[in-house]
């Protein structure tokens, strides 16, 4: 989503429709707070800290058999990685270059959303002036949990994005 944000931004010719699906233009306090913890356990190489963690914040009913059979394999250059990825997040700002997002969006939020948490997904809806959508009893990865996920997709993809008559994108 953040990586969509820009690219609509700087390549607004390339962005016909946007969905921003668990993503924000910000990290408020529950994403900053979520970033920091992250990049600190990835400092540690606390892999078994950071799989259950990331379970617990991005699954509504984590699957706790796949994380048994994960949580000790990240290597050291992963942890770095993770923790690379984390304190980018955290430093990701981007509220002052919204008014720029030319096309149709659909901000889609989770009610239990551990990671960003709801405000600051609500809150890039408004500042873009976009529709904005709240999956009700999900977490994070509504996307993958939701059962009515793909119909919102589907749905805003209809309305707003229609191929013209000669091949090229309206």
């Amino acid at each position: 989503g953040m990586i969509g944000l820009y690219l609509a931004i700087d390549r607004p010719e390339l962005v016909h429709s946007l969905v921003l699906a668990a993503s924000c233009a910000y990290m408020d306090e529950t994403g900053l707070a979520t970033m920091r913890y992250w990049a600190s356990l990835a400092d540690r190489c606390d892999s078994v800290g950071i799989f259950r963690d990331f379970f617990r914040r991005v699954y509504t009913v984590p699957d706790m058999t796949a994380l048994a059979a994960i949580e000790n394999s990240a290597t050291e250059e992963q942890c770095r990685r993770f923790g690379i990825l984390a304190r980018a997040c955290e430093a990701f700002d981007c509220r002052d270059e919204l008014a720029r997002v030319p096309c149709p969006t659909l901000v889609i939020g989770a009610e239990k959303d551990l990671v960003l948490g709801e405000t600051a997904e609500r809150n890039t809806a408004e500042l873009i002036g976009c529709e904005y959508i709240l999956c009700e009893g999900y977490a994070h990865a509504a996307c993958d949990e939701a059962p009515y996920y793909k119909d919102l997709l589907r749905e805003f993809f209809d309305r707003t994005y229609a191929p013209a008559q000669n091949g090229e994108v309206t």
